[in-house]
């Protein structure tokens, strides 16, 4: 997970629909990197279940991309996102993402055609989530591709250098249309 740890941001959620999962797998590990106002709250709830050496906080990172690339899959079960810039890096990563079917998240991913959604505020359905990719290797690269080929053709810096574009000339257009 990569967020600033704050408010509507699904730490919490995270946390409680990976405790289970933690007891029964001894491999399973979960990453946070990101820093904010909730940072020691977070750190605290992952203290009192004695799960610091399973659940890492990483705080404040530069190197994201290094981060991922040391994952086996993203998760943000965010309450409130506009687009989600960490989504579009994991799946440039290769990393299929599971997250929540929030404001403009769907925009960005189709469940089960390049990563999974979860209602927010879910824990179980999250939890479930985590299983399907944790336990099935052929979903995680089938999820991947799709990501990669999503961030391949549509975040390119070609395209969004057009795209910017194409909204300046709309601007002038509409500016000089009403004039």
């Amino acid at each position: 997970m990569v967020a600033i740890i704050r408010d509507k941001k699904g730490h919490e959620d995270l946390i409680e629909a990976v405790r289970p999962m933690l007891a029964a797998r001894s491999n399973l590990h979960v990453v946070m990197a990101g820093d904010g106002p909730w940072f020691q709250k977070i750190h605290d709830l992952v203290a009192s279940y004695e799960l610091a050496d399973r659940i890492h906080l990483l705080g404040f990172r530069t190197d994201i991309t290094n981060v991922l690339r040391g994952c086996d899959f993203f998760v943000l079960p965010t309450h409130q996102e506009a687009l989600g810039q960490s989504f579009i890096e994991a799946m440039a990563c290769g990393l299929p993402v599971t997250d929540t079917d929030v404001d403009g998240v769907p925009e960005l991913i189709t469940h089960g055609v390049n990563g999974l959604l979860v209602p927010a505020h879910d824990p179980c359905l999250l939890r479930n989530a985590i299983r399907c990719l944790t336990d099935d290797a052929g979903l995680r690269a089938r999820l991947s591709r799709a990501g990669r080929h999503l961030t391949d053709f549509r975040f390119t810096i070609d395209q969004m250098a057009d795209q910017t574009v194409a909204f300046y000339h709309r601007g002038i257009e509409e500016r000089w249309s009403h004039a």
